[in-house]
């Protein structure tokens, strides 16, 4: 299964290199890290365990080109997966192989020197979980405090004086003084006939009264 997948994206390469044209950037010297030349960095093995080694890439598939052209063109990643590693292999030493992480369709790479050969690697695209929505709580909502209403000032009514019931005096049963009537001194004497009237009445007491006193004295003796 390896070889068919080999010779398959062996053609995607070929196709790729001829059509692709000036597209792309070259990224002649600068790649992201190097590898000494060995027999082992020279086999698609060796750099599926070096990603899972040094970049935590377990899943990775990767092939050898032989050639590639220099400069080297990405081509299209295989369906459902994505490139994660394209190594330049090119003369001998410690800067033989040229490593170039995460290269994408188009891309122009390639050493200083003439491309000897070319390992692609590939890791399936991880669909990312859609995050399922919480159901957010609904807020309560806060009671607002309504203001106490300030009572309103009754005017209480001016109170009646209440009448005092004072007693009545009642009326002493006192005996009514009566005026003792003095004897009537006639100051003035009218004149005319009136006069005389008096005269006589003066006279007449006068002799009563001698009368009286002679009748005593003869009583006495």
């Amino acid at each position: 299964m390896r070889s068919t997948l080999t010779r398959s994206l062996t053609a995607v390469v070929a196709g790729a290199a001829l059509t692709a044209g000036a597209a792309g950037l070259a990224f002649a010297d600068s790649h992201d890290f190097a590898v000494p030349h060995t027999s082992e960095a020279n086999q698609a093995a060796f750099w599926e365990a070096y990603l899972a080694d040094n970049h935590d890439i377990a899943d990775a598939t990767c092939f050898k080109i032989d050639g590639g052209g220099t400069p080297f063109t990405v081509p299209a990643q295989p369906t459902d997966a994505a490139w994660v590693l394209a190594v330049i292999k090119a003369g001998a030493g410690a800067e033989a192989n040229w490593g170039f992480l995460n290269p994408e369709a188009g891309d122009k790479i390639s050493h200083t020197k003439e491309t000897s050969h070319v390992i692609l690697c590939s890791a399936p695209v991880k669909d990312e979980p859609t995050p399922t929505p919480t159901d957010e709580p609904t807020p309560t909502p806060t009671p607002t405090e309504e203001p106490t209403p300030k009572p309103t000032p009754t005017e209480e009514p001016t109170p009646k004086p209440t009448p005092s019931d004072e007693p009545t005096p009642k009326p002493t049963d006192k005996p009514t003084t009566k005026p003792t009537p003095g004897p009537v001194v006639e100051t003035d004497i009218p004149g005319g006939g009136n006069q005389t009237g008096l005269i006589a009445g003066a006279l007449a007491l006068a002799g009563a009264g001698a009368y009286t006193l002679a009748r005593r004295r003869g009583a006495q003796h």
